[in-house]
């Protein structure tokens, strides 16, 4: 099934675990980069038609919590993951409980093969409105 049958998509965006012993700087750089991600995707996800007629969101789960070893950008390339979650079923709701649900499906799910609750943030954006 393609997202243009969706009834909405999530850009997800995360960053690698670098540095090793990050201060609260290179925390909040890495998070940024995280959001920044899920941003590039969702400029890509516009420019289909019949994506952008769908409910957009973005989801920043900011940096991966560090493991406790040194590990070279190759071997934390898949904290980095291109992520693309389609909404199948939605019913109207506020937007707090449409987080929270995510939230709850990204923990919860065995479908998922993805540890959310190993990044540092879980910050959902509605980008249906206009977005730069």
């Amino acid at each position: 099934m393609g997202f243009n049958k969706t009834k909405g998509v999530v850009a997800v965006g995360t960053a690698s675990q670098e540095p090793i012993k990050a201060t609260s700087k290179e925390k909040a750089e890495q998070e940024y980069l995280a959001g920044e991600r899920a941003d590039q995707i969702m400029v890509i996800l516009k420019k289909d038609t019949l994506i952008n007629k769908q409910e957009l969101y973005t989801l920043n789960l900011g940096q991966h919590r560090n493991e406790g070893a040194y590990l070279t950008k190759k071997a934390t390339s898949y904290q980095r993951r291109v992520i693309l979650m389609g909404i199948l079923e939605k019913d109207p709701m506020p937007f707090d409980t449409l987080r929270a649900i995510f939230k709850d499906m990204l923990v919860k799910s065995s479908n998922i093969r993805f540890d959310s609750t190993r990044y540092s943030k879980f910050e959902l954006d509605d980008r249906t409105l206009p977005f730069k």
